[in-house]
Formats: C-alpha cells, structure tokens, sequence
C-alpha cells in the first residue's frame, strides 16, 4: 500500500506539486526541522541541503479533513546488506501535538517495514523535539529508546542532547501502536 489514509491523516510519496509546502516547513525554524548546509543555507526539497542526499524517499503527511501537508517523513542512509535504515519526521508547527503527525509517523514506519528489506530503522530526535516522540516510544515498546547522545549538537547557540531510537522489524510487528494503527487504516470513516 503505497498510500495509506487514516480518519485524520494520509500518508503518500512525496510529488513536485509538494514542493511549496516541503520547502515551507523546512525551513520554518518553529518546526526544528530545517538542517543548514555547509553553507548556511536551508535548502528545499528541490535544491537539497547535503543531509538529504541520501534520501530513499520523502512521504507527506496530509491533513484528511483539508487536504493541506502538514509534514514529511523520509528515510534515509538505507544498507540493504545490514539491513537497516534511518527515518525522520517533520510537522508544521501548529499541528504539532495533536497526533496527526505520530499518527503519520506510524504510517511511515508501516510502509517502510513493508516495502523494504529492513531489519531496523534508527532515528536521532533532538532534545527540544523529544516530548512530541516520547508519546510514540510509550506506544511501540520502552526499549525502542536506546539512548541519549549527551550535548551531541549545537541547537540555537547550545549544546542539545540527541535521542536514538531504533526499532527493529520483530517490535513494530508485535506493538500495540502498529494494531491500533492497522485497525485505523482497515475502516478510515468520516474525518
């Protein structure tokens, strides 16, 4: 399933009609998800920053009740002989917190699993970003946190702590967030 549509949200592959609302949300400082180049610069969707060079794919996550992006997922650095790859999330700022963007995380990671030959998916998650993820760790399983980089980054001026997770195949498949997800997506309903 390459589009996957939950009451509140859908989940799809990125398109060049995407662009606006890509390049708009990263580089919107509220969203913490703009990543400078060696430049300075943020980059878009279509002139990438360097960290995106490595991207497998970029997901959009739609609002289902305006058909507006309210965020991206993408994977990334994938190794198809370890068998692992690494994921990020982004959210429009007014949408975050309100699980429309966890929910389209979720979406993410079922479509990934399902699509490529993975073991793991990794994630760093920086410090000022952790409470809207804690939620999503609570729901898969307490050991998908792995750790805690310690001042790893400089974020606004300072030292930030980085978390890791990693999921591997075997917890998304077993989680209650993946069951309550499968439900969502065999009866949408009504937004």
């Amino acid at each position: 399933m390459t589009v996957q549509q939950t009451r509140r949200v859908r989940c799809r592959h990125a398109s060049a009609a995407d662009q606006p609302a890509l390049a708009t949300m990263l580089t919107d400082p509220a969203t913490l998800g703009a990543l400078p180049d060696a430049a300075g610069a943020s980059g878009t969707a279509a002139a990438p920053p360097a960290v995106w060079q490595q991207t497998a794919a970029i997901r959009v996550i739609e609002s289902v009740a305006t058909g507006r992006v309210i965020g991206a997922c993408r994977l990334y650095d994938v190794d198809p002989r370890a068998g692992s790859g690494w994921f990020d999330v982004h959210g429009v700022a007014e949408h975050q917190g309100g699980g429309r963007i966890a929910e389209g995380c979720l979406c993410h990671l079922e479509w990934a699993f399902a699509h490529w030959d993975l073991r793991w998916l990794y994630a760093h998650v920086l410090e000022p970003n952790w409470p809207a993820f804690a939620s999503i760790v609570r729901h898969l399983a307490p050991e998908v946190h792995l750790g805690i980089l310690r001042e790893r980054v400089i974020h606004a001026g300072a030292p930030c702590d980085v978390h890791v997770l990693g999921i591997s195949r075997e917890v998304w498949l077993a989680s209650p967030a993946r069951r309550r997800l499968m439900r969502r997506l065999d009866d949408p309903g009504p937004a």
